[in-house]
């Protein structure tokens, strides 16, 4: 499945998603980073609305992050830190 990422925190991820998902859904997503890099994590979809005609994609859905490994906590953090807007 491939869907675009709307914003994202340690807690969890908004996507848009053309794939119909249901809600209470686990699913293992891989995060394509600024860097190259790439994180993979164990997600549930928390929520999922359709959105209006003529959108980029069909569904906005939120991804709660489950049982995220100790060693990507700082990889997303850092990532996040390095997209926080310039105050």
């Amino acid at each position: 499945m491939s869907s675009q990422t709307s914003n994202i925190s340690l807690a969890g991820v908004r996507i848009y998603s053309n794939k119909p998902l249901k809600k209470g859904q686990a699913l293992e997503i891989e995060l394509l980073l600024p860097s190259g890099n790439s994180l993979k994590a164990l997600v549930k979809v928390v929520w999922i609305s359709a959105l209006p005609p003529g959108s980029d994609a069909i569904y906005d859905v939120g991804l709660e992050f489950l049982n995220i490994a100790d060693d990507i906590i700082p990889k997303l953090q850092s990532v996040l830190e390095d997209s926080s807007p310039i105050k």
